[in-house]
């Protein structure tokens, strides 16, 4: 067989035995799949158009140049080209963890409660037990503060105390009202918050304490308060109605000076009334010094009558009434000191007592 020959039927695929048998059969149209419209997939249809043209532009004696055109054409487009496996939705990728998120949550709920149930009694008998022992170191340091009160009272109330040196005790006096306003604050602050649920009866026990506390901080407090009033009375009167020296006889230039001064001592004395505490063990003798200021406008103008009228008897005279006056005063202040010390002793010696009782019931 001549080679030609055989390329020639080789290259018509089998063609030549169809036109050998009086049949010539038309190529079947290439088999395509169909896709989304994509700018690739466009892309490719475009070139598939252009084979298919290009294959029904070739003779229909070249097969095998035409199953290869149509090959070309149809080949090159891969369905699973450009396929890629889905995620998995996260609703079920939730769903797949959702039982471990439920278990370790739960653990870790029995857990803290059980620790919280096995720990927070513990916990609020040792916030009861700090908390007793401030409440006795807070009473210990007031009860420490009554000796120095007691001096403090002893020293207001003699007579014979200067006025000057009742400054000296005011210190004394800080200090006690510092340890009382210690004390009232420890009984009115909030107490630890336990746990829900949990018991809270050490903390609870705690309340009568916190009671008694606040009122001893209060009665300290007040005895403070009475000291420093006495302390401020004794020195308000100590000048009251002083005038200094008075004399029996006076040139006319001296009158007008000395007329100055006693009208000075009378202002000074109405504007002490109106300063004055008003503790009652002191009634009596606020009254006297108001019947004094009285009597005094009188004497006033008796005295200067008898310097200008140049009677030195009568001046003399009325210079001792004024001091009898002044005299007087002071006497009866000395009943109204008697009964503060009186008061204020017994108070403080309750108070001490008391704050011993206080301490011993504190709960272990």
């Amino acid at each position: 067989m001549d080679p030609s020959t055989t390329e020639d039927h080789g290259g018509k695929s089998g063609q030549w035995f169809l036109e050998a048998v009086g049949k010539a059969v038309e190529a079947p149209p290439p088999a395509t799949i169909l896709e989304p419209a994509t700018e690739e997939s466009a892309g490719s249809d475009v070139a598939d158009d252009v084979a298919t043209e290009e294959a029904a532009s070739v003779p229909a004696d070249s097969t095998s140049e035409l199953v290869g055109q149509m090959w070309r054409a149809t080949g090159t487009q891969d369905p699973l080209e450009n396929w890629e496996p889905a995620d998995l939705d996260r609703h079920v990728s939730r769903k797949r963890n959702f039982r471990w998120t439920v278990w370790i949550m739960a653990f870790l709920v029995i857990g803290a409660v059980t620790a919280a149930a096995l720990l927070s009694p513990q916990l609020v008998e040792r916030q009861a037990a700090s908390e007793a022992s401030d409440y006795s170191a807070a009473l210990a340091d007031l009860r420490s503060n009554l000796p120095a009160t007691q001096q403090v009272l002893r020293a207001l109330t003699e007579p014979d105390t200067p006025v000057g040196e009742l400054s000296n005790l005011v210190p004394d006096l800080s200090r006690l009202q510092a340890a009382s306003d210690a004390v009232i604050a420890a009984a009115t602050r909030p107490l630890p918050e336990p746990l829900p649920f949990i018991p809270s009866g050490a903390l609870d026990d705690l309340q009568p304490s916190r009671d008694t506390m606040a009122r001893l901080g209060a009665d300290a407090s007040a005895i403070a308060d009475q000291l420093g009033d006495g302390i401020s009375y004794r020195s308000l009167v100590a000048a009251f109605l002083d005038v200094g020296e008075l004399p029996a006889a006076a040139e006319t230039l001296d009158i007008s000076s000395i007329q100055e001064r006693l009208a000075t001592a009378l202002a000074d004395a109405t504007g002490t009334l109106a300063q004055l505490p008003g503790n009652d063990v002191f009634a009596e003798h606020r009254a006297a010094l108001t019947d004094a200021v009285e009597i005094y406008t009188a004497w006033e103008t008796n005295y200067i009558a008898a310097l200008r009228a140049q009677d030195d008897a009568v001046a003399l005279q009325l210079i001792a009434q004024h001091e009898d006056l002044l005299t007087s005063l002071d006497t009866a202040l000395v009943p109204a000191l008697a009964a503060l010390r009186s008061q204020i002793d017994e108070r403080i010696l309750t108070l001490d007592r008391e704050l011993v009782d206080a301490i011993e019931e504190l709960p272990n």
